[in-house]
Formats: C-alpha cells, sequence, structure tokens
C-alpha cells in the first residue's frame, strides 16, 4: 500500500483492527479472495471517525463498517453509471453518484481511482 501513498488509510485499518485475517474472517475473505473491489477512506476524517467507531461500537459493528467498504468483482471507475447500486460484502448496497467529472460512492469522493492491488481493484474515498 505504500506505493499508492496510503498512510492514513493504513492508519484507519490499525485503529480498527482490520490487519490481523488470522483472528478476522471478514479481513481473512477480503485477503484471500478474489476480483474485489476495495473503497478505501485515505483522510483525516476516516481515521477520527474510526477511533471514534472503536470507542463506541462493538467489534461486530466495526466488521460490518469494514465489509461495507468491499465489493464483490471488479468494478472500475469507467464503468460506474449514476444511480449504479453496488452490492457490499456487509449485504448493503452502495450508491454511485456522478456529479461532472467527480464519482461519488454514498456520498464519498472518489480521490483515487483504479489502483490495482493483488486481489482486485481499489479506489480511495476522502471519508
Amino acid at each position: 500500500m505504500s506505493d499508492l501513498n496510503l498512510p492514513l488509510f493504513a492508519t484507519v485499518l490499525n485503529i480498527g483492527g482490520f490487519v490481523d485475517q488470522d483472528s478476522n474472517p471478514t479481513v481473512k475473505k477480503a485477503v484471500t479472495g478474489s476480483d474485489m473491489t476495495f473503497f478505501g477512506p485515505n483522510s483525516k476524517e476516516a481515521i477520527d471517525t474510526m477511533t471514534l467507531l472503536v470507542k463506541t461500537n462493538t467489534f461486530e459493528q466495526q466488521e460490518t463498517l469494514f465489509a461495507y467498504h468491499i465489493v464483490p468483482g471488479i468494478v472500475y471507475s469507467t464503468s460506474m453509471k449514476d444511480g449504479m447500486k453496488l452490492p457490499t460484502f456487509a449485504g448493503k448496497n452502495l450508491t454511485v453518484s456522478i456529479i461532472g467529472d467527480d464519482i461519488y460512492i454514498d456520498g464519498a469522493k472518489i480521490m483515487a481511482s483504479d489502483n490495482l492491488i493483488a486481489n482486485g481493484v481499489l479506489h480511495t474515498i476522502d471519508k
């Protein structure tokens, strides 16, 4: 991840406890699966939110939030359409909005798109 300049995203994952695949089945599924799309928050706001969630939510709630950022299948930004629904590992849908040249996922702006990673594609989002 360091090649993608994602230090804030890495901090969010560490704060949330999402780096140990042996103790977290959702993380294991995300790490060992293939053909997935990840939406990675890479901002100070995301760090602040995760820090608060760790203090106020159960681990299961945090795990659901993590799963909410993963979509099965490869979804490149060029295939996203306004109003498109993307089913997540959490069982909920993300909604794509396109305003001008910007793409939003449930209100979070995609800051960098279509970064190829070992098991899919990563889009960094602002929150």
